[in-house]
């Protein structure tokens, strides 16, 4: 669990799972499939091969592991080489994430 920065009486705690290279959602969007590197209810980390004419705002459809599926708008909020850190228009429900933890769990 990570610690949202900010006032200290609005903070709260966000899941955070961060997935093992061989088993990563995928986000795809028109021009790219991402692999999901880490994920919160407010951000997401991501990778690709190869970035080109990437967008600032993305719109595309996040496959879960457990196969649950999500349209996605975030806005690009840092690129490293091939990685991005996405903050989403909407939040993940945190439901959403706990499922999916409970799915990767059960499949150690």
């Amino acid at each position: 669990m990570e610690k949202d920065k900010g006032a200290d009486r609005e903070s709260r705690t966000y899941n955070k799972i961060i997935y093992n290279p061989s088993q990563r959602p995928k986000l795809r969007t028109k021009s790219h499939i991402f692999d999901v590197v880490e994920i919160t209810e407010k951000e997401a980390w991501l990778t690709t091969d190869n970035i080109f004419n990437l967008e600032k705002k993305i719109q595309g459809n996040m496959t879960f592991l457990g196969g649950e599926t999500m349209d996605v708008e975030g806005v690009v909020i840092w690129k490293r080489g091939n990685d991005i850190g996405l903050k989403f228009e909407n939040m993940i429900p945190s439901g959403t994430l706990l499922k999916e933890l409970r799915g990767l769990l059960s499949r150690e």
